[in-house]
């Protein structure tokens, strides 16, 4: 019955996902990670507060939480932003609640493709100042969430895979976790090198489709190249 976490992600985010156990995690088969946007969504502190008190009330099939925390910037730089990130951090892990920091390409600079692929070409800053931010504040890993505007091709598709090939084994060695978010709209996201690449979780906004159709389709496709150990399966709230 998804009735409750319809209402849990209606308080709290754009979307949720139902995610599986991957090689990586010794925790239940089954897993409800919520994304919260934190101020980016005009939140309040109050309406921020309300959202953890929700998500604090149905912790009983909430297993982890993604909240924005940091961007990609020029460079491949890792950009720290002025969010409510160590407050909700704080109240989640004293919930008891895996804590995922994400890593956005919100507001979808043009040039985030290029900046992206000067990563790709150094990643060697990037992943070591992600891995001491895990460390850091103690988060259980990071959720990669890269989406270009512009048009990727599938060379960028072999270097995204390969930096999160790197990304999860620095990640891993630190008891760290990595997710990753892809869809089917862009060349970016190879799901069979994304699921090969080691990371924990791929989570699919391809199934955030409402109609039943549309949504089995995408969710086929999914599973035709993921295996349902290291899918996340993306559900649109509406």
């Amino acid at each position: 019955d998804l009735s409750p976490l319809r209402v849990l992600a209606c308080c709290v985010v754009v979307a949720f996902i139902v995610c599986y156990t991957s090689a990586h995690s010794s925790n239940s088969t089954k897993r409800v990670m919520p994304w919260m946007c934190l101020e980016r969504c005009n939140f309040t502190s109050d309406d921020i507060t309300q959202h953890l008190s929700t998500i604090q009330n149905y912790s009983d099939i909430v297993t982890a939480v993604s909240f924005e925390a940091y961007n990609l910037g020029e460079h491949g730089s890792l950009i720290l932003n002025n969010l409510s990130t160590n407050y909700v951090n704080e109240k989640l892990q004293s919930m008891g609640i895996e804590r995922f920091a994400m890593v956005s390409s919100y507001p979808y600079p043009p040039d985030f493709l290029d900046w992206m692929r000067e990563l790709f070409r150094d990643p060697t800053s990037f992943v070591s100042s992600l891995v001491g931010e895990c460390l850091l504040h103690n988060y259980t890993g990071v959720n990669i969430d890269f989406e270009p505007t512009a048009k990727a091709t599938a060379y960028d598709a072999e270097k995204y895979a390969e930096f999160l090939a790197l990304l999860s084994k620095a990640m891993h060695s630190v008891g760290c976790q990595v997710t990753v978010d892809a869809s089917h709209w862009s060349t970016l996201w190879n799901y069979t090198l994304l699921a090969s690449s080691g990371v924990d979780r791929l989570c699919s906004m391809a199934t955030y489709a409402t109609e039943r159709t549309a949504w089995l389709s995408a969710f086929q496709e999914d599973l035709s190249a993921v295996d349902l150990s290291v899918l996340g399966v993306g559900l649109e709230v509406v």
